[in-house]
Formats: structure tokens, sequence, C-alpha cells
């Protein structure tokens, strides 16, 4: 069997059950070495030092996969002589040139993003192969690539878009989607989802603010709000047990799977305002449930779904189009989206064959 290593300097959250379950369901012995997930910036900045010295005590496996959240670059140069031929590439969560900073996090912007931004294209120009978790995702990393290259100095020209690019490709998360029912209930009062982060760039205000709309104007709708809260958040959440408190079923994180699961199937209509999502698990978990999504026409969100009609491109086009759902009841017995190709099963033999290629490559 081979011996698949992940590094993952931030491994909590969804870099945590991605590993997992991919580790769950693959055909390689997948290793992970790895360090809790906190204090995000300083992994990045020294994560490579910590992760390269435990490195050296284990034995090297077929193939290495490492996080965006790694610098490669340090990685490597600490562990040369011992990695050898060993392919060494990066799977791409999300990235810090094309991720929006919060309001909170605006001082010193710029400096940030060419820190961070940078450790991300220096990793990708220094491996040997880059996997991204959607197109869309790709395609605005090489598109952050070009912009950091046209501001090179005085007669430089650089080909690190090309170099990155060449041996870069889309491979979508594996997911665990055990337990979303995929139904849709015969109600005349709908249920809709918020299932996100709270933070910025999910837009909580835009999605509030449609609902607030259409509360005033006397739809009759139920509400379940979940999602992990950071320390700063949108001041938004503060107002909802008031303002939408009659419609509210629950708000605030599930406490566990059972739970979570639970909720989400309860839900009809996953009405979606995000101005950033590389891939978006909560939407494909809630689409799996059955909940009849109306989503912006950007992101990664159509990479998931062909059907226009389940998307909007302005504000005004999505609050029209949740008040068609609603008055027409189109959550009601519309055709079922199945998204099951991205459940593990499915997705496991994609990694492992792809993988297994890769893990031929010689630096």
């Amino acid at each position: 069997m081979k011996k698949l290593l992940y590094i993952e300097p931030f491994l909590t959250g969804s870099h945590k059950s991605w590993i997992k379950g991919f580790a769950k369901h693959s055909a390689f012995d997948v290793e992970i070495l790895g360090l809790k997930g906190k204090f995000w910036k300083w992994r990045m900045k020294t994560g490579a030092i910590q992760l390269a010295e435990e490195f050296d005590k284990m034995e090297n496996p077929d193939i290495i996969l490492a996080s965006d959240m790694l610098d490669l670059t340090t990685f490597l140069s600490l562990t040369r002589k011992k990695l050898g031929s060993t392919p060494v590439g990066m799977y791409f969560h999300e990235n810090q040139m094309t991720y929006p900073w919060s309001s909170n996090e605006q001082k010193g912007l710029q400096e940030k993003k060419k820190f961070f931004g940078h450790i991300n294209i220096m990793s990708a120009y220094a491996s040997d192969f880059n996997l991204f978790n959607s197109q869309f995702h790709l395609n605005s990393f090489l598109s952050s690539v070009i912009e950091f290259e046209q501001k090179a100095p005085g007669e430089e020209t650089l080909s690190i878009h090309d170099q990155i690019q060449k041996k870069s490709q889309v491979l979508p998360i594996g997911l665990d989607l055990e337990g979303f029912l995929n139904n849709q209930t015969e109600t005349e009062v709908p249920t809709i989802l918020w299932n996100h982060r709270w933070e910025e760039d999910k837009n909580p205000e835009d999605f509030f603010d449609t609902l607030l709309r259409l509360s005033l104007e006397g739809y009759d709708f139920k509400l379940i709000v979940l999602g992990e809260k950071q320390a700063s958040y949108p001041k938004v959440f503060n107002d909802i047990e008031r303002t939408l408190k009659k419609h509210l079923i629950h708000i605030g994180y599930a406490n566990s799977r059972d739970q979570y699961l639970s909720l989400v199937n309860q839900a009809n209509i996953l009405f979606v305002t995000s101005y950033h999502d590389f891939f978006g698990i909560s939407v494909v978990e809630a689409v799996q449930a059955g909940c009849y999504p109306i989503l912006p026409n950007r992101l990664a969100y159509p990479e998931h779904i062909q059907e226009s009609r389940y998307f909007y491109k302005t504000e005004e086009e999505g609050y029209s189009r949740l008040k068609e759902c609603l008055d027409k009841k189109l959550f009601i017995n519309f055709d079922p989206i199945d998204l099951s190709h991205y459940s593990w099963p499915t997705m496991a033999p994609q990694y492992d064959k792809l993988l297994d290629r890769l893990s031929f490559q010689q630096l």
C-alpha cells in the first residue's frame, strides 16, 4: 500500500474533516502531520519550521500533499536532503491573494496580502503539482499571479504564472454527505436556511435585509440560522432575534453533527448572498438535503448546478427570486438536485487515481 503524507499547519474545521474523510475512504495509507488550528498567521509564518522538524523523524512517504497554509518553500529548504525525489504537491482550500479580508483587518491590508499571498504563490511555484477545489478558485488564483508579475520593477520579467498553470488542476472537495436526505416536504410554510460562517464575506447584511423586507410585506416563513461565530462577527447577527424573532426556529452553532443534520434537513429554501466562496461546502450540503437553491451567479456555485433558474445576478433580482419561490411554492416537489458525486465513495477513487499517477513524478 502506498503511503501519502498530508501536512497541515492548521488542522481544524473543514481542512480536518476533508483529510479525515479522504483517509477513511482512500486506498492510500494516509498519515497526517499537523498543528492545532489556531493562530493562523503564525502557522503560515513559522509552521513549516515545526513541521519540518517532525518530518525529519519520520519515514519518507511515496507522496506528500500539503495544505495551502504551509510555507512550502521553507519546508522544502529544511528537508531537501531527506526528501530526495519524493513528489510534493499543494492542495488549495483557499488562498490569501484573493481571500477577502474583513473590515477590522483593513489596517496594513496590502502588506498582509503581499506577505501571506506571496507565501501561497511561491509555494505553488515550488511544488511539483497543485490541486484546487474548484475551477473558479484556480482561475482567480492564476489571475492574482498575473497581477503579482506585473508589479515586478524595471525590465524584469517573470514566468511564474505559466509555470504554476502547467502543473495545476482542479480536484473538488470530497464530502461526507451521508445523512442529508435530499427530499422535499409538502409544507405550506417554508423554512429558509443560513448555514455559513458568521463573517462578512458571506454577506449576511443582504441576506437578513431581504428576509426582513419579505417579513414586513407579510410573508410567512421559518428561519434556521446556523454557522460558526468568530470572536469578531458582523453585528447584524445581534439584531436577528429582535427583527426576525417570530420566524426563528434556531440560531447558533450546532453542537453536534446529528443536530446539524436535523436542522439542515428541516429546511426547504437555501438563499445565498455570499461575496466569496472558493467551493461552497455548506451550499452543497443544503442542496443535497433537498433545499431549493437561490444562488448568486458568481463564485464556484455554477460549477455545482447548471440550471439558470436557480441563479440571480443582482441583489434586487435575488429578492425577486426568493419572493417568487414563496409565492409559487417552488420549494415543493421540484426536481431534486443530486450532488452525491461529491461524496467520498465517489471522490476517493478519483483522488487515488490522480495521486497514484502523481506519485511517480520525480523532482
